[in-house]
């Protein structure tokens, strides 16, 4: 039986062996707990580039069997059961906050969204005005 705890990225733990219980079955697959690298965010008509290649660290919820990615900078929490699908996720969330925020009028933003506004281009080089 799996346990309830969450396996939290190390260094040393790339991927962990997942045992998923379900009947009289045991399903044995390996779930990829890397971080997921941002180096661009492909947009529309656009490509934000990283100033700087940055790293969104990648839990394991065992109890729920997915796959969560958060960064507390941007209030950043997502939640898949594949590492396609979370990455597919974390990029276009990544997107939706460069349109929606860092392009906004700092008079339209609460303070929590300004500072998410601050991180997002002082992490991301790019056209604003392409964003929209």
């Amino acid at each position: 039986m799996t346990s309830n705890k969450i396996h939290e990225n190390s260094p040393n733990e790339a991927i962990k062996l997942m045992l998923r219980f379900e009947g009289n079955t045991r399903d044995q697959y390996y779930a990829d707990i890397a971080p997921i690298k941002i180096t661009n965010i492909q947009q529309k008509n656009n490509i934000l580039t990283a100033v700087k290649t940055f790293q969104i660290p990648v839990q394991l919820d065992e109890t729920q069997q997915y796959l969560i990615a958060s960064l507390a900078p941007l209030a950043l929490e997502q939640s898949a059961r594949t590492r396609q699908e979370l990455e597919e996720i974390v990029h276009e969330e990544l997107d939706f906050l460069w349109r929606n925020i860092a392009t906004a009028p700092d008079s339209t933003l609460s303070p929590g969204a300004k500072r998410i506004k601050v991180w997002l281009r002082e992490h991301f080089n790019g056209d604003i005005n392409a964003a929209q």
